[in-house]
């Protein structure tokens, strides 16, 4: 009896979840933790017949990534990362960005259901994109506005804790020998900057991480 109340209970979960999610007019899909150093994804699946019945009060023609920083003015209107024609005329596979300030975004999928997949792919930074909220623009004043589905981190960005660390060892599977020798040089620079503290050096300068208030 036992184990049947958990078959049951296990397919109701998924159930749910399939509900919830898949039977979404529009899904937002954000990583768990941000990587950063690293090219990370969003993702937005968008039922094309639902947004016909939305009956937008301007149509969608374009499709905006958008990114709201923590530390920007809580007047200033949030930064457009990316733009991709909503047609989705010409669906393939989103390149990698050339470096860390550039973002590329496109329409990736165009499947039979009627179902858009928009991608973007940029570098995120610790930094400055802790806490931010991620979001797309793509409908204005529908009259019967879209069901939506997001992950957590795509309303305030969290990054792993090992992110650091991944920066300062530069690959992804480290061998035995290159993390201990990567962690022998961060005990060596602790060490140095404990002897500096006691001996009253002065503090080496910080780099700026706030705007000059005017």
């Amino acid at each position: 009896m036992n184990m049947w109340w958990k078959s049951f209970a296990t397919v109701l979960l998924v159930t749910c979840l399939y509900d919830k999610v898949f039977g979404a007019d529009q899904v937002f899909q954000c990583p768990d933790s941000f990587i950063d150093g690293e090219v990370n994804s969003l993702t937005v699946q968008v039922n094309k017949t639902a947004m016909e019945k939305a009956q937008c009060e301007v149509p969608p023609r374009l499709f905006n990534f958008i990114r709201k920083r923590t530390s920007d003015d809580p007047e200033a209107s949030s930064t457009i990362l990316c733009r991709i024609q909503y047609s989705c005329s010409n669906p393939g596979p989103v390149s990698e960005p050339s470096n860390k300030e550039n973002v590329q975004c496109g329409c990736v999928q165009k499947s039979q259901d009627n179902i858009l997949t928009f991608e973007m792919k940029f570098y995120p930074n610790e930094t400055l994109d802790t806490g931010a909220r991620f979001s797309y623009t793509l409908c204005v004043s529908p009259i019967h506005p879209p069901t939506k589905v997001e992950s957590d981190s795509c309303s305030s960005a969290s990054f792993a804790f090992h992110s650091g660390w991944n920066q300062t060892v530069g690959v992804r599977h480290p061998s035995l020998w290159t993390f201990l020798r990567h962690q022998k040089d961060s005990q060596a620079k602790l060490e140095l900057q404990a002897d500096a503290a006691d001996r009253g050096d002065p503090r080496p300068p910080r780099k700026r991480k706030w705007r000059q208030l005017e």
